[in-house]
């Protein structure tokens, strides 16, 4: 389950080379999210997880995204050695509950696609299969990193467990977050991508960096 902490998680997501693996883990990433999901552009296969995954530390977990996958894929997936995976797609509460009895260790985090309350009141079904939530901008036929917030009001009275904010973060908006993270408990850290790139799948170092001195920044002023 994810736990609040002193300071928000960041996972930095739609990691597709060890370098920007490494350059994540020592700026302050907790979690760094590897995309099997072929469509996507920052789609990794599994021998290119296997090489990022050799190049992480132990301080940073790996999350495995994923979109309404085959049981074989998870099979894969936690041979890889990945212990946490995000449901991004359709996946049903029977299939967590599925999941759950077939890898006991496996975490797990629901992606939701928010444009309404209704959409967010859809974490109900699922209250007690998870571990948490990533919470995201809903825009049709895509299943994240795309860049484009929510409106945060709609999870201003969530009360289904904790929860990742997505959609949109970057360096221009983490202290809009931050003082959301500060005044909504249920909200235990941040998720990025796009805003971290040059292109999608490959990071901007520089953006990396710039994020993370300011998180650093607003941890210390506390």
């Amino acid at each position: 389950m994810l736990e609040r902490r002193p300071s928000p998680y960041v996972k930095v997501c739609g990691i597709t080379r060890p370098a920007d693996a490494q350059a994540a883990a020592q700026a302050g990433a907790h979690f760094i999210g590897l995309v099997f999901y072929e469509r996507s552009p920052r789609f990794v296969t599994d021998a290119l997880a296997a090489a990022v995954l050799a190049a992480l530390p132990d301080s940073v977990t790996p999350v495995a995204v994923l979109v309404d996958p085959a049981l074989e894929r998870l099979a894969t997936v936690y041979r890889l050695g990945i212990r946490w995976v995000q449901l991004s797609g359709h996946e049903t509460p029977n299939f967590v509950e599925h999941l759950r009895a077939q890898w006991p260790d496996m975490r797990v985090l629901k992606a939701l696609h928010i444009a309404t309350r209704i959409d967010a009141d859809g974490a109900g079904a699922y209250v007690g299969l998870v571990d948490g939530f990533l919470l995201d901008a809903r825009q049709a036929g895509q299943y994240g990193g795309t860049g484009t917030a929510f409106d945060w009001t709609q999870v201003a009275e969530w009360s289904y467990g904790p929860y990742l904010l997505a959609g949109g973060l970057s360096a221009d908006r983490l202290p809009e977050a931050w003082g959301w993270w500060q005044t909504h408990p249920a909200c235990v850290g941040f998720d990025l991508s796009s805003a971290l790139e040059v292109r999608p799948g490959i990071k901007d170092l520089a953006k990396v960096q710039e994020f993370f001195c300011l998180y650093d920044r607003l941890r210390n002023a506390r």
